[in-house]
């Protein structure tokens, strides 16, 4: 409001002043003669008359001097809606203008913002004039809404929520509130009755529903229903939402003549089916059904024990176990999976093998293989060990994973056992404690004396001392052995016999046996040979062994012996080596060189008997002589 001098006349003017936000320190223009919320109320360039002070007082509030002619006026936080009087005093002359709040919560200046020069529904009035009218912005698109109530009912609390206090209930996700949240409180329609509120928008192509929220319901569609004759009516550029206090629409759900509104036009996106199939062994964390348009789903494939995922097909592409879809349209999705190709090493530990039923270079999860150990001849089977227990030889396995399986084979000890029958004994070569399949063992029978072979029995049958056995299991055998019998065989050279006492065809070991032998008229035993010595026509043997026995007879005669010293010979003229008694023999001695001739000596009697170079000799017994050679001048 400005206070003006003209020619010293005051000039007086009472003004109603509309401000909204009765809760808040309010302020006003006296410029613009409006206020809103948080506004100061100043007198700006207000000039007393020749200089007479200026001052302002309020009813109720607070005035400030601010210095230089400015005065401010602020209404305490938290005053009621009414009336209050400001009045101006010049020192000549004072005037008075009623200032009126308006609570509705909008403030005056935003309110000035809205369509028609802040007269969001042309109606002539400025809607911050106006306790049933309210304009603001939307937070989200910037266009203005504005909210009228009937005439006689009055608006609170206006503003836009952030989100609404819904509790714990969280927002529907099939809408886009796409202007945000408006809230706000209609009163004056007295408990349980009607009211009809108008929001005006800007454009409203992209609301198709209305959706509200209590806490019985939780989040509805608020859409008019002919039956409580509650619910929005969608037009062209605004929406009549019809109220009854307490009932469908009122938050508050009671009859106290007072509706809330949490809630707000929607744009409800429309609804897209998603179908998926499983081709395989696996899962997909997302099931099928209905979402809401733009959802944007996570999917991931999970493969079954012996599957292995190997992509998507239908809609989704890739074969990442985890895929992202966007709801934009009717989806189909298959998750595809195939099943996994195990390895089944079979190890060996020892001499031995492994079989398998089914036999194949691979398995699949789930396949039963029966494993069968065979040793090799000479090895027994130990145990399974690796990815299969057990002893049996024959296992089944049930593929999970690639498979290692080791069979334990162990080579058999076997033990040679060696008995005899009658007198004598069993070497083995080599000799050890056992043996192992394959070993070649040596085997001699050797007989105590007295005692001779017969046969092997058991494990070992022939009639050699001496045999070769291969070891192929535990073996027993007895060697037999029976007392020896001995032959002894005469045979004589000359002429005479050979006689036993005792005369028997065999003889046990250790017989005494006497022997004679018995030379032929004109013979007479010269010596024995082979199992006897000497010259003794009878001697005594102990048999231990088959023997032969030879006597060597000779004519009886006697025998002429020749021989020589010094350099020369001498010899008998006569191949006959036994003369008889008195038989003459011719000798001759031949010198060598200048040697002389000394004669023949008889070495009996150790005569010369004769100095002929050639002589005879006659047969008298056994005689020897010898010829005598020496040097000229040398005696023989």
């Amino acid at each position: 409001v400005n206070v003006e001098d003209e020619d010293g006349i005051f000039v007086a003017a009472s003004k109603t002043l509309t401000v909204t936000g009765a809760t808040a320190a309010l302020q006003a223009d006296n410029n613009s003669i409006s206020g809103y919320e948080n506004e100061m109320l100043t007198n700006t360039g207000a000039y007393s008359p020749r200089d007479a002070t200026l001052s302002w007082s309020a009813s109720e509030g607070t005035v400030i001097d601010e210095g230089n002619g400015v005065w401010s006026w602020s209404l305490d936080a938290g005053s009621a809606e009414g009336s209050r009087t400001v009045t101006i005093n010049g020192g000549v002359q004072q005037t008075s203008f009623t200032i009126t709040v308006n609570g509705d919560g909008a403030p005056s200046d935003v309110e000035d913002g809205a369509p028609n020069s802040g007269d969001g529904n042309d109606d002539g009035i400025p809607d911050k004039a106006q306790m049933n009218v309210a304009s603001l912005p939307s937070p989200i698109t910037g266009e203005y809404i504005t909210l009228v109530a009937s005439p006689n009912m009055k608006l609170t609390n206006v503003g836009f929520a952030a989100t609404p206090s819904v509790g714990g209930d969280t927002l529907p996700d099939d809408v886009e509130f796409s202007l945000g949240f408006p809230t706000f409180s209609v009163s004056g329609m007295g408990a349980g009755g009607s009211a009809v509120v108008t929001l005006y928008v800007t454009d409203s192509s992209g609301i198709n529903s209305y959706r509200k929220y209590d806490s019985v319901n939780g989040w509805y569609k608020f859409l008019y229903d002919d039956a409580t004759a509650t619910g929005a009516e969608l037009l062209s550029n605004r929406i009549l939402l019809y109220f009854v206090d307490g009932g469908r629409g009122d938050s508050d759900l009671f009859a106290n003549g007072i509706v809330t509104d949490p809630g707000g036009p929607v744009y409800e996106r429309p609804s897209d089916d998603l179908t998926v199939a499983v081709s395989g062994g696996g899962s997909v964390s997302q099931p099928a059904g209905t979402f809401v348009e733009g959802t944007v789903l996570t999917l991931t494939a999970t493969a079954d024990p012996g599957w292995v995922f190997a992509g998507w097909g239908g809609a989704l592409g890739g074969n990442l176990l985890t895929q992202a879809l966007t709801m934009d349209g009717d989806k189909h999705i298959v998750a595809l999976f195939t099943r996994n190709q195990y390895s089944l090493a079979r190890r060996v530990v020892g001499s031995g093998s492994i079989s398998a039923t089914p036999n194949q270079g691979s398995y699949l999860y789930g396949d039963v293989v029966a494993l069968t150990a065979t040793p090799t001849a000479g090895w027994h089977f130990g145990g399974w060990s690796g990815d299969l227990a057990g002893s049996n030889t024959t296992e089944n396995i049930t593929i999970g994973a690639n498979t290692v399986v080791t069979a334990t084979f162990t080579q058999n000890s076997y033990t040679v056992s060696a008995g005899v029958s009658g007198s004598g004994s069993v070497t083995l070569n080599p000799q050890q404690d056992s043996y192992v399949y394959g070993d070649v063992v040596l085997v001699e029978a050797v007989p105590a004396p007295g005692y001779v072979f017969q046969s092997w029995s058991g494990d070992l049958n022939g009639e050699g001392s001496g045999r070769q056995l291969l070891i192929d299991g535990n073996k027993a055998l007895t060697a037999h052995f029976a007392p020896a019998t001995y032959v002894i065989e005469t045979a004589v050279t000359g002429s005479g016999s050979i006689t036993l006492d005792p005369a028997k065809a065999t003889y046990a070991y250790g017989d005494v046996v006497q022997v004679s032998a018995v030379a032929a008229t004109g013979w007479r035993l010269t010596a024995w040979a082979a199992g006897l010595s000497g010259d003794a026509t009878v001697q005594t043997l102990t048999v231990t062994d088959d023997m032969a026995l030879l006597a060597i007879f000779a004519q009886d005669g006697y025998v002429l012996n020749v021989g020589w010293i010094g350099d020369g010979a001498a010899q008998k003229l006569t191949d006959q080596s036994a003369f008889a008694l008195g038989e003459v023999v011719t000798v001759t001695a031949t010198p060598t060189g200048e040697t002389l001739f000394g004669g023949w000596r008889d070495e009996e009697n150790n005569t010369i008997f004769s100095r002929e170079l050639t002589t005879t000799v006659t047969i008298t017994g056994d005689r020897s002589i010898v010829a005598l050679f020496g040097e000229i001048g040398e005696t023989p």
